[in-house]
């Protein structure tokens, strides 16, 4: 299931960084991954800590400043809402989580997220900004491909400490991930059917066939998920007589990603997450 996933949003035409609902998802995910970084020894973590001062593509003298909650807390790491205003453009004041335990561990991630969708698209504000990776995590620069992988890549470190006790800090990475993938699907799945209708459908006779994804939590009024379901395009084609759906398949996604600078970006970031989840499927399940 995981495999058919990352084969349909490789074919989607969307924003390489964050914003939608995805970007709300993000936030989520670099949450819990700072959660499971907390299991490593404190001097090797790394998430929650922000550059003191970016210039000219580093940070200056590699000072590096780590998320700490106020002393009147009396916790030692930050929770959800901090840890976003600590990287930047959240407002400190905010109870985002999607849960009456601003403090929990694993927030819930559809409720947090839409309360982040909702929170950053409240005028003044016009949307979810990007978390530059170098505001979230220590030795990051500004490649956000590299970033996924490295924030993986922690949490493949901290697999060593998993035990009963925490496991659930690992399951909530791996349903931040996977909620992503959806999300990354289903926001853009429009403009891929859209696109397989006109190039596939009018030009070869051949019939769409969709996937239901779900529903968009942030639609109003609410909408569904749909991207091209390509395995069942491709069977209701050869058994309309024609034979080389395949072909025509392949060459369709070709001409995507040599002459859409937007969609060969957008495929870097989907083959990062997926680099991530075999991580996961390698080191934490």
């Amino acid at each position: 299931m995981r495999t058919t996933f990352f084969l349909t949003v490789f074919f989607l035409i969307t924003r390489t960084w964050a914003g939608g609902f995805q970007g709300a998802l993000e936030k989520v995910l670099i949450y819990a991954a700072y959660e499971i970084d907390g299991l490593n020894d404190p001097s090797s973590r790394k998430i929650g800590f922000k550059c003191a001062k970016w210039e000219k593509g580093e940070c200056k003298d590699d000072k590096w400043v780590e998320c700490k909650p106020k002393p009147a807390t009396g916790r030692t790491r930050c929770n959800f809402n901090e840890l976003n205003a600590h990287m930047g453009k959240a407002d400190p004041k905010w109870k985002a989580v999607g849960d009456e335990d601003q403090n929990t561990r694993t927030p819930d991630i559809r409720k947090t997220a839409v309360n982040v969708d909702k929170l950053f698209n409240t005028p003044p504000r016009d949307g979810i900004p990007n978390t530059p990776p170098f505001k979230a995590m220590k030795g990051a620069g500004n490649n956000y491909n590299e970033f996924i992988v490295e924030v993986g890549e922690v949490v493949a470190l901290a697999s060593k400490h998993k035990d009963a006790g925490n496991q659930h800090l690992f399951d909530q990475f791996q349903s931040c991930l996977d909620q992503i993938k959806v999300a990354r699907t289903g926001d853009h799945g429009a403009y891929l059917i859209e696109a397989t209708e006109r190039d596939l459908g009018k030009k070869h006779g051949m019939e769409i066939k969709t996937m239901d994804l779900g529903v968009n939590p942030i639609s109003d009024p609410p909408e569904r998920w749909l991207t091209v379901d390509w395995m069942a395009t491709s069977v209701a084609a050869r058994k309309a007589g024609i034979t080389n759906s395949d072909q025509l398949i392949t060459d369709f996604r070709k001409k995507w990603y040599d002459e859409n600078e937007v969609a060969a970006k957008h495929r870097a970031v989907i083959t990062s997450y997926k680099r991530v989840d075999n991580m996961m499927g390698k080191w934490c399940r």
